[in-house]
């Protein structure tokens, strides 16, 4: 079975993050940092940190004691992501731009 890629223009891109943003702020969560799942998470990850003016938090996530953001382009199947929650501090909250209707992991 062949999936559907779609492409992303940096506008679209610009645009979806800003939505995010707004769902961020409106939540008044409050993070001590920011990462993001390599490769497809890190442009997600530092436009964010750029925003929200949080830093930008170093691998293994999984050592920080306390609520950071974690970012990841897409929950495709969401394996990576279901392990992250398992294994990351309870306030750990995560976000995508996209989330695949197959996915077993909903941010």
């Amino acid at each position: 079975m062949s999936q559907k890629i779609r492409k992303v223009t940096w506008s679209e891109f610009d645009k979806m993050v800003k939505e995010l943003v707004e769902k961020i702020m409106e939540s008044k969560r409050k993070f001590i940092g920011i990462t993001g799942v390599e490769r497809g998470g890190l442009p997600l990850a530092v436009k964010l940190s750029n925003i929200l003016d949080l830093p930008y938090v170093r691998w293994p996530v999984y050592q920080i004691q306390s609520s950071i953001l974690i970012c990841e382009d897409v929950s495709d199947e969401g394996k990576t992501l279901a392990f992250l929650k398992r294994t990351c501090h309870p306030k750990t909250t995560f976000v995508t731009l996209f989330i695949k209707e197959h996915t077993q992991f909903v941010p």
